[in-house]
């Protein structure tokens, strides 16, 4: 995919965003009081820009991931960088928190060639993240958007030295929390390389 038609996809992509939350809260958007009425969690959804075809199907230019249906497992040369848009709405009480992060496990493995020695290496990185800077008292935002990225191959620096990493895994997912701190979160995106 060439550079403009990738840039034209993730403006296409925030402008839908922009255009939903738009028809959702009418015209024009002053953000919302918290209403601790409000028993609904936030909606979130997460969109990934970059992940090549593996064959098994044709891929639209963004893959989908939301709180519904369903996890999503993408095998990805270790050197593509996806790009990640992540969207919060509630309009009832408002929007708090957006974030998107990653648990990353890694199988490293000895450079010495005559031993099999291998372990793993599991952490959590933080991808992207926004928040309401609205002052006390006033009403906040009702839509928050995250925006991240990720390439399997910069984690390669987690294995102790004289290991070199034989399969990356991150599971991706976005986390949305509401002005009365209910939350919710999208399924798993899983990249895994090789």
């Amino acid at each position: 995919m060439s550079i403009n038609r990738f840039v034209f996809a993730i403006l296409l992509q925030c402008l839908t965003i922009l255009g939903t939350s738009f028809l959702l809260e009418g015209c024009p958007n002053n953000g919302v009081t918290p209403n601790s009425t409000d028993s609904t969690p936030p909606i979130v959804k997460m969109d990934a820009y970059g992940i090549p075809s593996d064959g098994s199907y044709t891929p639209p230019p963004y893959t989908d991931v939301d709180a519904n249906c369903c996890d999503i497992t993408r095998h990805v040369p270790d050197g593509t960088k996806i790009d990640l848009i992540a969207s919060g709405n509630d309009p009832e009480s408002g929007m708090f928190h957006l974030d998107i992060s990653a648990s990353t496990l890694l199988t490293c493995r000895t450079t010495d060639p005559s031993s099999n020695e291998f372990y793993h290496d599991q952490r959590l990185v933080k991808l992207g993240e926004t928040e309401d800077q609205t002052p006390g008292g006033q009403p906040t935002p009702t839509t928050l958007i995250a925006q991240g990225s990720i390439r399997l191959k910069d984690f390669e620096g987690f294995c102790r030295s004289g290991f070199r990493v034989v399969i990356y895994q991150a599971e991706i997912l976005a986390t949305a929390v509401n002005a009365d701190g209910r939350y919710s979160r999208t399924k798993k995106l899983e990249l895994v390389s090789p």
